[in-house]
This record gives C-alpha cells, sequence and structure tokens, in this order.
C-alpha cells in the first residue's frame, strides 16, 4: 500500500492496521509477489483507493497534533507528577525532605496549568486542565496527612526506637537513591520502600 500514499506520506502505512481483501480476477500479483500488475483493473482500483487513503492520513495528522499540543503536554507532565505522588503516599513518605520535594513538584505543575488555562483554550480542555487541578489538590492534601508518613504506617511489634530506626534507613535509602547518579531509580526506591515496610507488617490499603 506505500506506493499510493500521496507524497511523502507512505510512513503513515506503518500508523493503521487492517487489511484489504481484492477478490476481482482480473487484478493479479506480479512475478515478485510484492505488487500487482499494471492493469486496467489495478489503475482503477488505485484511484478509488486515494480517497480512502487521503482521510486516513489526515486522520493520522490530526491525532498526531493533538498528541503534540501543548494542552497535551502540560496534562501528561501533571498526570506523571500526580501518580509519583499517589505512589509515595501509598507506600509511605520517608521523611519530611521527601514530602517537600513531592509537593513542590505537585506546586510546579499547579502553577503550568493555571498559567495554561490563563492563556486561553478551547472549552473542552479547559474542563481537562481543571480536572487535573483538582487531582493535584486532593493529592496534597493526601500527602500533608501525618498518615501519609511510613512511620504511621508500620503495625507491628517494634518499640518506638526501633520505628525511628528503620525510618532512618527509609530515608537514606529514598536520599541515596534519589541523587543525580540515580535519578532513573524512582522505581527501585519504591520496590525498596515496599519491601522493607512488608516485612513489618504492613497492611496495604
Amino acid at each position: 500500500m506505500d506506493e499510493l500514499f500521496p507524497g511523502n506520506e507512505d510512513r503513515l502505512n506503518y500508523w493503521m492496521m487492517g487489511e484489504i481483501h481484492i477478490l476481482s480476477d482480473n487484478i493479479v500479483p506480479n512475478a515478485r509477489r510484492d505488487g500487482f500488475e499494471a492493469t486496467t483493473e489495478w489503475l482503477g482500483l488505485q484511484e478509488e483507493l486515494k480517497p480512502f487513503i487521503r482521510e486516513h492520513c489526515k486522520a493520522c495528522h490530526n491525532a498526531s497534533s493533538s498528541s503534540n499540543r501543548p494542552t497535551a503536554k502540560v496534562l501528561a507532565s501533571a498526570k506523571a507528577a500526580v501518580d509519583a505522588a499517589k505512589t509515595a503516599v501509598r507506600n509511605g513518605i520517608t521523611s519530611t525532605e521527601e514530602r517537600q520535594e513531592i509537593k513542590e513538584k505537585l506546586e510546579k505543575e499547579n502553577q503550568r496549568i493555571e498559567r495554561s488555562i490563563k492563556r486561553g483554550m478551547p472549552k473542552p480542555e479547559q474542563q481537562q486542565l481543571e480536572g487535573m487541578l483538582t487531582s493535584i489538590k486532593d493529592v496534597t492534601n493526601n500527602l500533608l496527612d501525618t498518615n501519609s508518613f511510613a512511620l504511621n504506617k508500620i503495625k507491628s511489634h517494634l518499640d518506638r526506637k526501633q520505628r525511628k530506626i528503620l525510618m532512618d534507613v527509609l530515608s537514606i535509602v529514598n536520599s541515596t537513591l534519589s541523587q543525580n547518579s540515580c535519578s532513573k531509580s524512582r522505581g527501585c526506591i519504591e520496590q525498596v520502600k515496599k519491601n522493607i515496610l512488608q516485612k513489618y507488617s504492613i497492611t496495604e490499603k
């Protein structure tokens, strides 16, 4: 199908999925089986397919344009920050420093969204951004709750001193793996926290 796409649009053929079944006996494969013989019927079918192809090329461009709009990028960035904050709250915050770092990231995303809304946009996009502001507010409230600390999630026989030591260990793990040399280790941090806390009888919600 590549050869039927207009101009340099043949790459868009790989954006699509589907099959075209040719039933005519007058349209026959060529000797190499990588195309068809240039019969009148095949040339005619090509002309019939071109409007269909142009329509789908337009759909591909619209989809690409939509995903690259500033609003889409702002939403994607904010969603990533919200999801990370939810994971941290669920697994337990290890220190006030970690909580402050997450809070600052959420505030930054909140400010980006507010600036985007002020610039103006279609109503549906504005509603999406306003919904994300609500999500940021909700997860921030959960973050600031004292129950978000891992220490307060622990249900075990550990005494106060032992619990403090455990929190110090978690804090060291978090701060060490959060350094630039380990900047891609966010998933590792959460997994280590989860495993340590489960060891000491964390009941996950």
